[in-house]
């Protein structure tokens, strides 16, 4: 019995690590100072995250597929901030009116209404800050309403798988 439970023990410890190192590996890919194209499904719905109509229309996630409209560039801002660059416009996302209004594509430079601190949820998950307001984005209204800066937290709603595109 001794003997079982040290081998769990150590399966554990052995698959916690790999874990660990597997998360770190790809944080370092995304924090590397490269900018790399991404695509970002809503925990929320389980949907890509796009800025349709070419860009004009706040960013919604309501597709199930990414393509030109749900694929973004990353572009380093700082030790965990980025911004995203929309290739469905080439503009920089932006949390609208200091965050109070949805999120949309329609920026030539990136800022800080354009800048978002990075928290890691997981492997390959993030929850997005917004430096406009400090607060979180959230697929609001369990993704059925546009991308807003305007939790204080980071929960389900509020987190994005990332699924890198190059």
């Amino acid at each position: 019995m001794k003997k079982l439970i040290l081998f769990a023990v150590t399966l554990l410890m052995f698959m916690s690590v790999a874990v660990t190192a597997s998360a770190q590996d790809w944080q370092g890919r995304f924090f590397d100072g490269n900018h790399r194209l991404i695509s970002l499904r809503s925990m929320a719905n389980g949907e890509f995250v796009t800025a349709a109509d070419d860009g004009n229309s706040p960013l919604i996630a309501d597709r199930d597929w990414a393509r030109r409209w749900g694929t973004f560039e990353v572009v380093p801002m700082g030790p965990h901030r980025i911004a995203l660059r929309s290739m469905a416009n080439g503009k920089f996302v932006t949390a609208e009116n200091a965050g109070n209004s949805p999120l949309i594509a329609n920026r030539d430079w990136a800022r800080e209404w354009e800048t978002f601190e990075v928290v890691h949820m997981g492997p390959h998950r993030i929850a997005l800050k917004s430096m406009a307001n400090g607060k979180f984005v959230t697929a609001e209204n369990a993704g059925k309403s546009p991308l807003i800066a305007n939790r204080d937290w980071a929960r389900k709603w509020e987190t994005f798988e990332v699924i890198e595109r190059n």
